[in-house]
């Protein structure tokens, strides 16, 4: 890694897979599991992102610091091949499947619902992505925290997301809809006490616990809620959740980045957040009348 050109060919390499892996592998965990407790395998699938970020950030960290930023990477290059190992290893078999090919994954693109539910996360979930950008920040250009303090607040965040994933999967297999109207609403809540609480370091931790815990239980009901719309497009639709993460978190950062820069201050980041959640509740909230009315007009022919 000579220069920064190298750096952001290898991050662009590296985030090429990120869509197919968490969408096949909901996929697959849906699959081994019956239908009652998708949402459970789906959220145990998702809660890995949750523990590298309370695990394998500090440990990273922790390398990179110790041993040198390459053998950070090259321990995490290695723990790679012996996962893909076990993939291989224990993975079931899935054998092809005549008539289907990539092109008619795309009728995923026609389906309203696909759209919708993928248009939720893409906006619903960039008020977070933009707290945790801006977080590292805070703790320390604003609260002034040493290094070790600032490891401890993403280490909270890392189980607010842990405990989210977990309670919104179980949540899923109850209600799908409350679910994520209940983690839309828990997250704009959480991103106003956001805004107020960047100069309070004991009720910014509480709340950089809360804040994870709703927004990502959103996660297993929009990964579920894809297998139910997506028909015969589903590895396609599964792929596009991650899709819509990543522009969730591309539209959190860069909204804020707005907003400091036309010196709103770091407590703007929280009211936009907000603003985000709301935004995404209302689009979810008419997908929702959208389904139910399309459904209704099917039981009428």
């Amino acid at each position: 890694m000579p220069s920064m050109g190298l750096v952001e060919l290898a991050r662009f390499i590296t985030g090429l897979p990120h869509g197919a892996l968490f969408g096949v592998s909901a996929l697959v965990a849906a699959s081994l599991v019956e239908r009652a407790r998708r949402g459970r395998a789906v959220g145990r699938v998702l809660s890995g992102i949750a523990m590298s970020t309370v695990i394998g950030a500090p440990f990273s960290t922790f390398a990179a610091i110790h041993l040198g930023w390459r053998t950070a990477y090259l321990l995490i290059g290695l723990a790679g091949c012996v996962i893909f190992a076990g993939l291989w290893r224990y993975l079931p078999s899935d054998p092809p499947r005549a008539g289907r090919s990539a092109l008619s994954e795309l009728t995923a693109f026609r389906r309203p619902q696909v759209l919708l539910t993928l248009l939720t996360c893409a906006v619903g979930f960039g008020g977070m992505f933009g707290a945790y950008t801006f977080l590292t920040a805070i703790l320390t250009h604003v609260l002034h925290l040493p290094g070790w303090a600032v490891m401890a607040y993403m280490i909270v965040w890392g189980c607010g997301m842990l405990a989210g994933t977990h309670i919104g999967a179980f949540m899923v297999d109850r209600n799908l809809d409350l679910t994520a109207i209940g983690a839309l609403v828990g997250t704009t809540f959480a991103m106003m006490a956001f805004a107020g609480l960047v100069n309070h370091p004991w009720g910014l931790l509480v709340d950089v616990f809360v804040l994870p815990a709703f927004m990502i239980a959103l996660g297993p009901a929009m990964q579920t809620r894809l297998m139910d719309v997506a028909g015969d497009a589903q590895t396609l639709a599964a792929s596009l959740n991650h899709s819509a993460f990543n522009t969730a978190n591309a539209v959190g950062a860069a909204l804020g980045s707005v907003l400091l820069e036309a010196g709103y201050g770091y407590s703007a980041i929280g009211w936009s957040g907000a603003a985000l959640s709301v935004a995404g509740l209302c689009v979810f909230l008419f997908t929702i009348s959208l389904a139910r009315r399309e459904a209704a007009s099917a039981s009428l022919r």
